[in-house]
């Protein structure tokens, strides 16, 4: 990359996470990740996942899954979240990883069915589909964030200004109501800059791990 995500920022806040959740298309004979796994080792190779893209977490989440469950799953790497999508209600694949405001009036339409999700605790917004580690898959847990960030030496001051007052507007319950009705930020969040960039850091060793696990190279 042309920056490094760690030295190049100044971490503010953490606006909020969101988790992906695990869909399929109805016709697909599976409601579990169980039942996933038994249909996909029954035709190795021929179950297809659609993704927004190549190496995103999106990928690499569907397949750290399949390397742990032993399957051998197709990647369709789209151009976007969209034409993914819309291949997925077509069937021309079969199971796709989204974030829940893509999905979710799907899944709610029966247009497409959720069989899992990817955080550690099971969603408010969507409480009946069981997370990952419910279904025998506790190392996998894959969220994403929104954050607020200002350029790498930006005053010290400013940055603590910021994110004081963003975390004030954070705890209002206007605002929390108002994040969790786009869906996307499934828990308002908040914090100091010093818990972000820790957060920030751990990233790295652990993304590494993953693509490392995934098996995923450069494109």
């Amino acid at each position: 990359m042309s920056h490094d995500p760690i030295k190049d920022v100044e971490p503010i806040t953490v606006i909020g996470y969101t988790p992906f959740m695990r869909v399929v298309n109805p016709n697909l004979p599976v409601k579990t990740l169980k039942e996933l796994v038994d249909y996909a080792k029954a035709r190795p190779g021929k179950v297809a996942y659609a993704t927004p893209g190549h190496g995103i977490s999106h990928h690499l989440g569907i397949q750290l899954f399949s390397n742990l469950a032993g399957i051998e799953i197709l990647h369709v790497p789209y151009k976007g979240g969209a034409p993914a999508i819309n291949d997925l209600l077509a069937g021309w694949v079969d199971v796709a990883m989204e974030v829940p405001s893509t999905v979710e009036p799907l899944v709610k339409a029966g247009k497409l069915r959720a069989i899992a999700v990817t955080t550690a605790q099971r969603v408010a917004l969507s409480p009946d589909v069981p997370t990952v580690a419910e279904q025998g898959y506790p190392s996998i847990e894959l969220v994403g964030y929104w954050g607020l960030m200002a350029p790498a030496g930006t005053l010290h001051d400013v940055v603590s200004k910021l994110a004081v007052e963003t975390n004030k507007a954070l705890a209002r319950e206007d605002s929390k109501e108002s994040l969790r009705s786009l869906v996307v930020v499934y828990e308002p969040a908040g914090s100091s800059p010093e818990k972000f960039r820790r957060f920030l850091e751990a990233q790295v060793p652990k993304y590494t791990k993953l693509i490392t696990d995934a098996g995923v190279a450069p494109q």
